[in-house]
């Protein structure tokens, strides 16, 4: 949200919106529209307790608009309990999937039946249990500066003990989403707070993906082939002719081991050879 509120004093933009009515959402969208968004993402979650949750009448309100114009719907969400109405109302994908014990097999049979996807955005909480300050291939990348704080806020000392309930219940979660098929997408809320970076973030959640029962081409598809789908963007997601040569090339087969989605020889944006040495040199030391 601070990121946000940056963006928009910067901009000029209006990107955060508070609605009240039914009426007033339908015009936020049509606004939104007119400006050549792809699209809408809303928040139904109360900030435990801080702010007053989005209504069904005014969220049944912005989808129905929003599917008028072609519009996706995507929904910040704090609970599985608020999924099947949301789901009802025809929203096309969550980005809090709360794949816990409330997680039901019922509820992976409605998504998929829809056909929406779910991002598990595991990260954000596994990875304050995990050292990552002590990871060579994420401190290879950061600043002295950077690295001094992951060594503090994230390192063996700080991290606490792993909850083994709170496990086995994402992995029997995964094996309802399997077992239902449905579309699970990489996502990370990188950058959401300090210690959480892009890039890094991303593996670990593959990496997190797999501990939990996935198999690793299972795992790589959630970032590739389902993102891909679900975003409308034809030309990503898969090497094949008429594609976009978008490319990560590695030097480690990530279906033995999708740790080795690290071990990156090269990548390729459209067709053109990034120089990541180059980039390298621009980062602070």
């Amino acid at each position: 949200l601070v990121h946000t509120s940056q963006v928009e004093a910067e901009t000029g933009m209006t990107i955060l919106r508070g609605l009240e009515n039914p009426e007033q959402a339908r015009r936020a969208v049509a606004e939104a529209a007119q400006k050549g968004v792809k699209f809408i993402k809303i928040w139904v979650d109360d900030r435990g307790g801080s702010q007053l949750k989005l209504s069904p009448a005014i969220y049944r309100a912005v989808i129905e608009q929003a599917r008028s114009l072609d519009l996706k719907v995507f929904v910040h969400q704090q609970t599985a309990r608020d999924m099947p109405d949301l789901i009802n109302a025809g929203v096309h994908g969550f980005l809090h999937g709360r794949i816990g014990a409330e997680f039901t097999s019922a509820l992976a049979q409605q998504g998929k039946g829809a056909d929406v996807f779910v991002i598990p955005n595991l990260g954000l909480g596994e990875l304050r249990r995990e050292a990552i300050g002590d990871d060579p291939f994420l401190r290879s990348f950061l600043s002295v500066e950077l690295r001094e704080q992951l060594g503090v806020s994230a390192n063996r000392s700080a991290v606490p003990e792993r909850d083994e309930r709170v496990e086995t219940e994402l992995r029997a979660g995964f094996e309802r989403i399997e077992e239902a098929n449905l579309d699970l997408v990489l996502g990370t809320d990188a950058g959401a707070v300090p210690g959480h970076p892009f890039g890094y973030t991303g593996h670990r959640e593959l990496e997190i993906f797999v501990s939990l029962g996935m198999t690793p081409m299972t795992a790589l598809v959630t970032a590739t082939g389902n993102a891909a789908k679900h975003l409308k963007l034809d030309d990503l997601g898969l090497v094949a002719v008429g594609t976009r040569a978008s490319l990560l090339v590695l030097d480690a087969n990530p279906l033995t081991d999708i740790r080795n989605t690290r071990a990156i020889h090269a990548v390729y944006l459209n067709g053109r050879l990034i120089d990541r040495d180059a980039i390298a040199a621009k980062l602070p030391n």
